[in-house]
């Protein structure tokens, strides 16, 4: 596998960069590492205090434009069941900034780790985030994963936390379908490729981990997804995310 870069940063090889052909160029996948950390800091706000947990880390995208903003932090975790992603992520991103951690999680997913034997569980202490990121991963879980992340986050929140996640819902379909026919921009095909949730299941999920919608971003990507912007709603009385930017 050969590293490649863009304006400087690291860009992960082809053969381990996620979202096909949405990043499979050095420069898109640069373009988009620096929009979601855009949309991070705009929508939820970065300081030098900030920790983020980025859930299905993959190849790297979210620290990689982390670093190309320069943005504030203190701490970067990054977790995902891929392990050639996570063993790429620790050789090249973790020695440019002591910052940023990874960790290979060996969960069974039918997708990206068939072979994967350790149950669900993450080993973190309570209340240590202030941001976890979730891309593109709900979309690609069974509703009992799914299920688990959501009372994971709702547990490793900080008071004020926010938690950004996508995933693929719908009106007027049952309450779960893997790869519905007709639905979405592309043809689903392979184990968990669109993982489609009925809106108001989705929501009762929420509402069962005590986790609250302050945002939604319809079609954040183009198959579709939809962006939540959560937070724990014992924690949280507003209408919109708390953290803001600042020193």
């Amino acid at each position: 596998m050969e590293n490649r870069t863009w304006n400087g940063a690291p860009i992960p090889p082809a053969e381990i960069t996620p979202c096909g052909h949405l990043t499979d160029t050095p420069e898109k996948f640069y373009l988009a590492a620096c929009e979601e950390v855009d949309r991070i800091a705009s929508d939820i706000g970065l300081h030098k205090a900030t920790a983020i947990l980025d859930i299905g880390c993959g190849a790297g995208r979210l620290p990689i434009g982390l670093l190309a903003r320069q943005s504030k932090f203190s701490f970067y975790l990054g977790i995902d069941v891929a392990r050639d992603r996570v063993d790429w992520c620790t050789k090249t991103l973790s020695p440019r900034d002591p910052r940023l951690h990874f960790q290979f999680l060996d969960m069974h997913n039918a997708r990206y780790n068939p072979a994967g034997q350790s149950a669900l569980g993450l080993a973190l202490p309570p209340s240590s985030f202030d941001i976890i990121y979730l891309y593109s991963v709900f979309s690609h879980l069974v509703e009992a994963d799914v299920r688990f992340y959501l009372d994971q986050i709702a547990t490793l929140l900080r008071p004020g936390g926010v938690c950004f996640t996508t995933m693929f819902v719908a009106d007027g379909v049952p309450p779960v379908m893997e790869n519905p026919a007709g639905f979405g921009p592309f043809k689903w095909s392979g184990p968990l490729h669109c993982v489609l949730y009925e809106i108001g299941h989705w929501h009762a999920m929420l509402e069962s981990a005590k986790l609250k919608i302050v945002r939604e971003l319809p079609h954040v990507n183009v198959d579709q997804q939809t962006g939540y912007f959560l937070v724990h709603a014992d924690y949280h009385k507003g209408t919109a995310p708390a953290l803001n930017g600042g020193d």
